[in-house]
């Protein structure tokens, strides 16, 4: 039996606040498969968030590394690690260890490529500190092949010992919900019958004003019998445009935030939704493009970096920064349900492409590769 120690920092400061990100979500879902596979052993390893009894608790090296020397950081971590046979270092939390192989997953290269998009005092430190331990892993999985471009150039990292492995969903998003449910769902956050829903984090990335300015231009009152439903926890908006944006559209009866829904109220929007818009300005994956095809929902989203790639022919592409063709595709799926019936069918297709038993079986064949 191989033992893995796999990084959990993200997810368990997400259990721990009540919200988990994406990198938490994989690493669940990741652990949740291993643990399904009689060879695997899973050690959860973690940096100042103790999560469970048996994992590797390890402190912040970000406050550590200006004080203390990192010959002992290496030598006190070694021993932390002692008869684990492989290391997986899931988020930018990158343990400091001699003579055991490091795999390292890197979702994009924002911090490094957009460090406008991140929120820090001390973000170029920490891009530095995350670049350098980084290119110390002996393989980095990643999630798209946009991304593994990326990290190729921006980590002058080699090509051949990138590995793209997709993301997955949980079946849970193809099962139909009952309509009773549904419609308890729609009167607990008192939405209207009919709505677009977007997903995503309140971050300048995410491109939210510039979706709400081009819905608004919707002709003949769409814009207040469809208004936009956005689900998702403020985030760094330091000129606070995103919010004033939804307050403004809000006052206009075009607009409706929800701060936080849990799993299944998103199932229940996704499902209920005419459309899903998802024109973030940069992706490495764009994970509720698949979400929203396995619930049956037609998608926009941008024609840049990951996207195009994980939506394929299933969804209308747009310009993100474009209002125009944001706006007639939002017109498009309001007046053409040809068009919506067409969507439905290619993003429920597309979506069986992508599950997390998948991600976890090509994980672990790149595991093999080093014990």
């Amino acid at each position: 039996m191989r033992t893995i120690a796999f990084g959990s920092t993200n997810l368990y400061k997400g259990l721990r606040d009540g919200g988990i990100d994406g990198i938490g979500r994989y690493c669940q879902a990741l652990i949740e498969e291993f643990q399904k596979d009689t060879g695997l052993k899973i050690k959860p390893f973690t940096f100042g968030e103790q999560s469970a009894k048996d994992s590797i608790l390890l402190p912040n090296y970000y406050s550590h590394a200006l004080t203390a020397s990192l010959k002992g950081l290496i030598g006190r971590q070694d021993q932390c690690f002692s008869g684990v046979d492989l290391i997986h270092a899931t988020d930018q939390w990158m343990p400091l260890v001699k003579d055991r192989p490091i795999i390292a997953t890197v979702m994009d290269t924002i911090p490094l490529s957009h460090p406008q998009y991140m929120r820090s005092s001390f973000r170029h430190l920490k891009s530095f500190f995350w670049k350098q331990l980084t290119r110390k892993a002996d393989h980095i999985i990643t999630i798209s092949e946009f991304s593994k471009s990326e990290i190729a150039k921006h980590f002058n990292y080699p090509e051949q010992k990138i590995s793209s492995v997709a993301l997955g969903v949980e079946e849970s998003y193809r099962i139909p919900i009952s309509p009773t449910e549904i419609n308890a769902t729609i009167q607990k956050f008192g939405l209207p019958e009919k709505f677009f829903l977007a997903i995503g984090t309140l971050q300048p990335r995410k491109n939210i004003a510039a979706l709400l300015k081009a819905h608004s231009h919707l002709p003949s009152g769409l814009s207040k019998e469809f208004p936009i439903v956005i689900v998702g926890r403020s985030g760094w908006d330091e000129n606070q445009e995103i919010k004033a944006a939804i307050q403004a559209a809000s006052a206009k009866g075009e607009c409706v935030w929800i701060n936080y829904v849990t799993e299944f109220e998103k199932r229940c929007l996704l499902q209920r939704a005419v459309g899903m818009p998802f024109i973030s300005l940069y992706e490495g994956f764009g994970l509720p493009i698949i979400e929203a095809f396995a619930s049956g929902t037609p998608v926009i989203t941008s024609i840049t970096t990951s996207m195009p790639e994980v939506a394929g022919d299933a969804a209308l592409l747009v310009d993100p920064k474009n209002l125009d063709q944001i706006t007639h595709a939002l017109q498009l799926l309001i007046k053409d349900q040809g068009l919506r019936t067409s969507l439905k069918e290619k993003g429920i297709a597309r979506s069986r492409q992508y599950s997390w038993k998948n991600t976890a079986e090509a994980t672990k064949k790149i595991y093999e590769r080093y014990c």
